[in-house]
């Protein structure tokens, strides 16, 4: 599989996950719980036996085990893979080097891999599967994506955004931003 097929197959995964069913289990238990789920969404054709290859049930418990996991799995209201159309000003959400003497504003579409509402504010997820030697790379090449996203889901929501997390599931991290 391409790096862009194993990315797909975790958002897949973590897209369908039962985080419910996993309560607050932790180590092998959370694993095993993890990786029958898998096997189920496999069974009923929600992720191609390719994809359950790939995707490492450690890996997925190792993140849901950690700090941000563990408030994910607290979360009484989460939204995942939630598709979103908005107006931004082009002013803002353009480099310089897009913008070409456009103004006004402009629509930005996407999909928010993750986010829940602690504390009356969301917290919002984006998952990356990619290796990288420089966290601070990663850092600036995807604070912008991410900062695009806490706008539309504030301004389609009404509530403020008020963490912005890089998940690096391969890399077993999280970056804040």
């Amino acid at each position: 599989m391409t790096a862009t097929e194993r990315g797909t197959a975790y958002h897949r995964a973590m897209q369908l996950l039962d985080l419910q069913a996993l309560g607050n289990q932790a180590g092998r238990e959370l694993i095993d719980a993890i990786r029958l789920q898998l096997d189920q969404m496999t069974q009923r054709k929600l992720m191609s036996e390719l994809q359950r290859e790939v995707v490492r049930p450690s890996r997925l418990a190792e993140f849901l085990s950690g700090e941000t996991g563990l408030r994910l799995r607290a979360a009484k209201q989460v939204h995942r893979e939630m598709p979103f159309n908005t107006l931004a000003p082009t002013d803002w959400a353009l480099t310089d080097a897009e913008k070409r003497g456009a103004s006004g504003e402009i629509l930005v579409q996407g999909a928010i891999d993750c986010c829940f509402l602690e504390d009356g504010q969301w917290v919002l997820l984006d998952y990356k599967t990619n290796r990288a030697e420089n966290l601070e790379e990663i850092r600036a090449f995807y604070a912008r994506q991410l900062e695009l996203y806490a706008y539309a889901l504030k301004r389609i929501t009404g509530v403020p955004v008020k963490d912005r997390i890089l998940c690096l599931i391969s890399m077993g991290m999280e970056l804040h931003l």
